[in-house]
């Protein structure tokens, strides 16, 4: 009786370390994966923030350049009329104005990645 008992004894013992064993193996492994997520994290943070301090650089230049064009827009309206070369202003005033459309969209983009990177900060 002793012997089944003391037999008993040593299986539950071993089970049991053989628990805990596995316990921290798997402890430690979800600790890693947390440190290696954390870091995944941090580094996607220091993309989205270069990106968008690329884009506000990019935002800053579109902005000028839009207000270049928005002044030759109107130094064209104010004179298309009264010039021999009516037809040349007026295709001079539509590329203008397309290259402004142009400008609109990618400033609207550069907006985005600057308010993406504001929703993460």
């Amino acid at each position: 009786m002793k012997k089944i008992l003391l037999g008993c004894f040593l299986l539950t013992a071993s089970i049991t370390i053989f628990a805990d064993s596995n316990v921290l193996s798997t402890l430690d492994q979800l600790e890693l994966n947390f440190q290696q997520l954390e870091a995944e994290e941090k580094a996607m943070y220091e993309k989205r923030k270069s990106e968008a301090e690329e884009a506000q650089r990019t935002l800053a230049q579109q902005r000028e350049t839009y207000q270049q064009i928005v002044i030759q827009e109107k130094r064209i309206a104010d004179v298309k009329n009264n010039r021999y070369y009516k037809d040349q202003y007026n295709q001079l005033a539509k590329k203008y104005a397309d290259t402004k459309k142009a400008l609109e969209e990618d400033m609207k983009r550069q907006e985005e990645i600057i308010n993406l990177f504001e929703m993460i900060k």
